[in-house]
């Protein structure tokens, strides 16, 4: 019977107004999702941070990072946050969360070797998994697959090309639901 109880608890909590569909992939220069600024001058390496922002009910997602022709970043690896992690930035990966997850977190970091020769402005976009290509893919609470967007970073981005981190359309209830549980 407690079995029963706890088994009826996570079904309700997955269905639940978590399991709303939102945010996009971001590329950014810094572990606290501020800056989409990236800089080929670093010379022990750079890592590029990758998160899903403005979740409103997630449980995983697939895309992919290719390092973009302009670039003259060397890729070394990625570092995965999370336990489940299929494919790698470069080809397609499949991140499962683990639980239902919202708000803004970190899904993984890109390691580069640089040398400073790309050339300023150089976009660094999201795109889909190179096994789904049409879509940058997300899974809601209720394991229902969703278009997804993606922000690119620049790199070397100077006055002619500043990169911007995106503002998404909300609402008041969007925003009360992120703090009501």
């Amino acid at each position: 019977m407690r079995r029963t109880v706890l088994l009826a608890s996570l079904l309700a909590f997955c269905a639940s107004p978590h399991a709303a569909q939102g945010g996009h992939i971001a590329l950014y220069s810094d572990p606290a999702g501020t800056d989409c600024g990236i800089y080929d001058t670093e010379p022990d390496g750079y890592y590029v941070y990758v998160f899903h922002v403005n979740a409103l009910g997630a449980t995983g997602v697939q895309f992919s990072v290719p390092n973009p022709p302009c670039s003259q970043l060397t890729y070394i690896g990625d570092l995965h946050v999370f336990n489940i992690s299929f494919g790698d930035s470069q080809n397609g990966v499949a991140v499962a969360y683990g639980t239902c997850r919202t708000g803004t977190f970190m899904i993984m970091q890109i390691a580069y070797a640089t040398n400073g020769l790309t050339d300023p402005c150089c976009s660094y976009p999201i795109q889909p998994d190179t096994r789904e290509p049409s879509e940058i893919i997300g899974v809601d609470c209720n394991f229902e697959q969703y278009a997804m967007s993606g922000s690119p970073a620049i790199i070397n981005p100077n006055a002619t090309c500043q990169c911007s981190v995106p503002v998404e359309d909300t609402s008041w209830g969007q925003i009360k639901s992120l703090y009501q549980q």
